[in-house]
């Protein structure tokens, strides 16, 4: 996948989805009810580690003792070695585009402000020199 393959598939399923994908720890890449975030929508079901979930867990595949609590953001998958080596080159993108999952403003029933989530993911596209059209599409559906 190039960048702007990267960029549409995610931006379509933030907005198909319309929420975060989230566990008892917070924001993940494997959530509740069959939910992926940002950057888990990009790693295939043979790819995905239940470790990428878990700070801990993490930690120990990259050799620091049980106590020590990882990080789980993209860095950190890279440092274990689990984040699929496909998905490495766009490292700095996939970082951003998770912000934009984790950052996103949520209405009271806990779906994304698809009005911020627009304004997000736009930002990352000039960003990243992209081009937005899934966000015009889907941005045209929230403001008409």
């Amino acid at each position: 996948m190039d960048a702007q393959e990267i960029f549409d598939t995610v931006a379509e399923h933030l907005f198909t989805q319309g929420k975060q994908a989230v566990s008892d720890k917070g924001c993940a890449y494997r959530g509740r009810d069959n939910t992926t975030c940002a950057v888990g929508c990009l790693i295939k079901d043979s790819e995905y580690l239940p470790a990428m979930d878990d700070g801990r867990a993490l930690a120990k595949i990259r050799g620091f003792s049980a106590e020590h609590l990882s990080g789980t953001g993209v860095a950190s998958l890279i440092d274990a070695g689990v984040l699929p080596a496909r998905l490495v080159p766009h490292r700095v993108l996939l970082s951003f585009l998770q912000n934009v999952h984790d950052g996103c403003l949520m209405t009271a029933d806990d779906k994304f402000n698809r009005a911020d989530l627009a304004d997000r993911l736009f930002h990352a596209a000039r960003f990243f020199d992209l081009n937005s059209e899934v966000v015009i599409k889907h941005h045209q559906t929230v403001a008409g």
